[in-house]
């Protein structure tokens, strides 16, 4: 399988506000809140709403193998120069190295958002960073908190706010557009709740699917693909679909039912899918398998000396 790097595999959970697939999990706390890949499904990094990290164990589960978290609410994740970051309702965020969480403070305080796109970023109230080598910049400032943030370097950014579409020209936000739920793929899209926008094209792909409305619950490209996007029928369904010019073109119903709150996809192809209950679809090919995270942590090694306090 090939593998890209870390940021062209994009995986984005739709804000809550834009979140209408069937949840039955009765209300019970969710288990999943993000996913992170570096360009193959295979080893994508599945976070917990505390910072529970669910790694690949190479037979197709994904099993917590440390303890560990975050204080905060998990509502992002990327990677950033090979470290899982995730960020929170509100500054720091957070960096996993050696499975321990390091706070990680890139200046200013407020509400956080982890952008999508090529280039890991993120807003800490109205100013927007995009990671350079390693070094958090500070590109830009909104006129008010960021709602959504996308990023292919320090110089080609878009954002959203509640009033509006932006993108930076020079070292100014420059407003682009009505305000969309979200923003998506390797190239930007605007996701809003009747339609997706190709910012790079122009177009507007109604979200429509065999004629019927359809939510958009999550979406994911890969190195200049199609994106695709998990989409929510009337009926409750949900169904993988993929931008095919001007329109949505169905690829396959899930097997699944829930809310998606992170979705990667490879360059083979292969597809995955985590929902808020913790199971995860993945599909390769035309067949899908499904499993769950597992929180169980392994066994310590064989004549491992008990735990001493001083």
């Amino acid at each position: 399988m090939r593998r890209g790097l870390a940021a062209l595999v994009l995986s984005l959970a739709l804000a809550p506000a834009a979140r209408a697939a069937p949840d039955d999990d009765g209300g019970a706390a969710p288990r999943v809140a993000a996913i992170a890949s570096d360009g193959d499904v295979d080893r994508a990094l599945i976070i917990g709403p505390s910072g529970q990290v669910y790694e690949p164990d190479g037979a197709g589960a994904w099993r917590r193998l440390a303890e560990g978290g975050v204080a905060g609410d998990v509502g992002g994740a990327t990677l950033a120069d090979g470290h899982l970051v995730v960020a929170g309702r509100a500054a720091p965020l957070y960096r996993r190295d050696h499975a321990i969480w390091y706070a990680l403070r890139v200046g200013g305080s407020g509400r956080t958002r982890l952008g999508t796109g090529p280039a890991p970023a993120v807003a800490v109230g109205k100013a927007v960073h995009v990671d350079v080598g390693g070094t958090w910049k500070r590109v830009g400032a909104l006129p008010d908190n960021a709602t959504a943030l996308w990023a292919q370097s320090a110089t080609v950014v878009w954002a959203a706010t509640d009033d509006g579409l932006y993108k930076l020209r020079g070292k100014r936000f420059e407003r682009a557009g009505a305000a969309p739920t979200a923003l998506a793929g390797d190239r930007p899209y605007a996701i809003d709740a009747d339609a997706i926008r190709d910012l790079t094209r122009g177009r507007t792909i109604p979200l429509r699917l065999d004629g019927e409305p359809v939510t958009a619950t999550a979406a994911a490209s890969h190195g200049g693909g199609a994106l695709h996007v998990v989409v929510a029928t009337g009926a409750g369904a949900l169904v993988l679909a993929r931008v095919d010019g001007k329109q949505l073109a169905r690829v396959d119903d899930l097997p699944v039912a829930g809310a998606p709150v992170g979705m990667a996809v490879d360059a083979d192809g292969d597809v995955l899918i985590a929902l808020a209950d913790g199971t995860i679809a993945l599909r390769r090919g035309d067949a899908w398998t499904t499993t769950a995270v597992t929180d169980a942590l392994p066994a310590p090694p064989a004549g491992s000396p008990p735990a001493r306090t001083r």
